[in-house]
């Protein structure tokens, strides 16, 4: 009598219920999106729940003070340490603040006045963090606050000379002006007509002479 096979183990069916697709911070998100993408959700989700910063009167009047003084954001996080916000904080707040970025504007528009003393100073002799310093190192100093001046309080302080072309708020210089043909003399009318027509000829001229410069 033939000998039956030993059966064989039945294979284990394992479902790892797997979703489709991964999902980042409840939100699904393609599986090839790139490590950057998914940096900037990771950055998205700590922004969400970060807990807003707690200002004081005494920070704003430090930093916009500090501003006027001629410092930048970045140099005075540095100076006044731990417990002061950061330099993102604060770029954060100027971007959603109107009434914030407004007095930001005004110290910026302020420390422009304070560079100009200082190039005083600076070129007298008597700026105390330049006393003493090489030629070259005034200079760059110098040529640096100048170079700011101009770009953020042009009206005042650029070099360059600005020439209005046009008429008061904006209006044409010269205005336009309509003539009436039919209250004209006949001899008016005339002149007109033969001045109308002298333009046109003149103007046709000068486009058969560029054809011709174009061939």
């Amino acid at each position: 009598m033939a000998k039956r096979p030993a059966p064989q183990p039945k294979k284990a069916i394992v479902d790892f219920d797997l979703p489709e697709e991964p999902v980042v911070n409840e939100e699904p998100v393609n599986i090839e999106q790139t490590g950057q993408e998914l940096a900037v959700v990771a950055a998205g989700a700590r922004e969400r729940g970060r807990k807003p910063f707690e200002w004081t009167v005494e920070m704003e009047e430090t930093l916009f003070s500090s501003i006027i003084a001629g410092k930048s954001i970045r140099q005075i996080v540095t100076e006044e340490g731990e417990g002061f916000p950061s330099a993102d904080t604060i770029y954060r707040r100027i971007a959603s603040d109107a009434q914030f970025s407004d007095k930001y504007a005004r110290a910026k528009d302020f420390q422009q006045d304070t560079y100009a003393e200082e190039i005083v100073a600076i070129a007298d002799g008597y700026h105390p963090a330049f006393v003493g310093k090489g030629i070259d190192q005034i200079r760059n100093a110098i040529e640096q606050r100048k170079w700011t001046m101009g770009k953020l309080k042009p009206k005042k302080y650029n070099d360059k000379i600005m020439a209005e072309i046009t008429g008061k708020d904006g209006a044409a210089l010269i205005p336009t002006q309509r003539i009436d043909v039919n209250s004209l003399s006949d001899e008016a009318r005339e002149s007109l007509k033969f001045a109308l027509l002298a333009l046109s000829n003149r103007t046709n001229a000068e486009d058969i002479y560029e054809e011709d410069e174009d061939e």
